[in-house]
């Protein structure tokens, strides 16, 4: 397998040019949330939009995150524990109080009404964004359980991957919408279907189907509006063929992006975690400061607005940060191995 015999170090440039179309679109997503739940965004539009971003945004995210459990499988059990208490865990709880005490002082100029005694509950109720990496550490380490429990790895085994995956969406059916156990079983086949692709991503990197962005889009736009047809929510089983057509059409635009444009997105890609901590706040933030200047309440300027700062302020951040050596502190960045393990990244 092409991706588990990578040099240490290496990365697989649309992978990274993918997270960072994915995390525009996840800020985007929070940003009319907010305007929606703030009064500031009332039309059916809104309602439209919210219903087609969340149909795949989080699950390429998943599936991207599935590609990378077979290679920390092949460490070991223990390795890959602890590099998941590193590098999910870890950020997870302290984002949670950080953003959670930045939240309680702002509280008076924001939609919600937070207290510190939220704090105390992260254990069990993730507060806002990261119930992502709450349910990613959990299905990773369910993934780990399963695998342990195989005589073969479950990579090696893709019909069974599927099996599970069938399994776990119909499950999700019989929670309430965006509870924890729904959110789990809806995200866990999506993180397998990327453990199932890592054999076949050199022939999906070459299939001609996966090079036709304006194929997968209206492809996407037309399972969008009939899952949305049937009256369902996001995370139910009819929004399945949706979510693939759009993570599908995201990796093909990643795939065939050249010049300055791959050089951003993978740049966002490489900040994708400290903008998904940092957005929410930077996003409030400007939204606060517009209203304070006296900006007109209009949707779409707010959430032009609102999403570029929710960006833009943590990319920044992140180069900050990795300038200072605070990233591997702060849990945004994987910790930095010995030079003579790291090959150079590709280009």
């Amino acid at each position: 397998m092409r991706f588990l015999n990578m040099p240490k170090g290496e990365r697989i440039t649309w992978m990274d040019a993918a997270r960072g179309i994915g995390i525009v679109l996840v800020v985007l997503g929070h940003v009319e949330r907010g305007l929606v739940s703030g009064g500031l965004a009332a039309s059916p539009f809104w309602a439209g939009l919210d219903f087609t971003l969340y149909t795949f945004h989080m699950p390429l995210f998943f599936l991207l995150a599935g590609m990378n459990v077979p290679r920390g499988l092949s460490k070991g059990w223990k390795s890959y524990v602890s590099g998941r208490l590193v590098t999910v865990a870890y950020p997870y709880v302290l984002w949670s109080l950080l953003q959670g005490s930045v939240l309680v002082v702002m509280s008076a100029f924001t939609n919600g009404k937070a207290n510190f005694s939220d704090l105390l509950t992260i254990g069990w109720k993730p507060m806002s964004q990261f119930w992502f990496l709450y349910v990613l550490m959990f299905a990773q380490m369910t993934i780990m359980v399963l695998d342990l429990g195989l005589a073969r790895r479950l990579v090696d085994r893709p019909v069974v991957l599927i099996g599970m995956a069938a399994v776990s969406l119909g499950a999700c059916t019989f929670f309430p919408t965006d509870s924890l156990p729904q959110q789990f079983f809806h995200s866990l086949p999506f993180l397998m279907l990327g453990m199932a692709l890592v054999p076949h991503l050199s022939s999906l990197e070459a299939a001609p189907l996966m090079k036709q962005p304006w194929f997968l889009w209206p492809l996407f736009a037309i399972a969008c509006y009939l899952a949305s047809r049937m009256g369902t929510n996001y995370n139910s089983l009819w929004v399945v063929p949706a979510a693939i057509a759009g993570i599908a059409a995201t990796i093909s635009t990643a795939l065939i992006l050249k010049g300055r444009w791959l050089s951003i997105a993978v740049a966002l890609g490489a900040a994708s975690m400290t903008i998904y901590v940092m957005h929410i706040m930077a996003a409030a933030g400007m939204r606060i400061l517009m209203s304070k200047l006296g900006v007109p309440h209009i949707g779409w300027v707010y959430a032009v607005a609102c999403t570029v700062s929710g960006v833009l302020l943590p990319w920044g951040a992140h180069f900050i940060l990795a300038r200072l050596g605070l990233l591997h502190w702060l849990g945004l960045a994987a910790p930095k191995r010995r030079k003579q393990d790291v090959a150079p990244a590709l280009s």
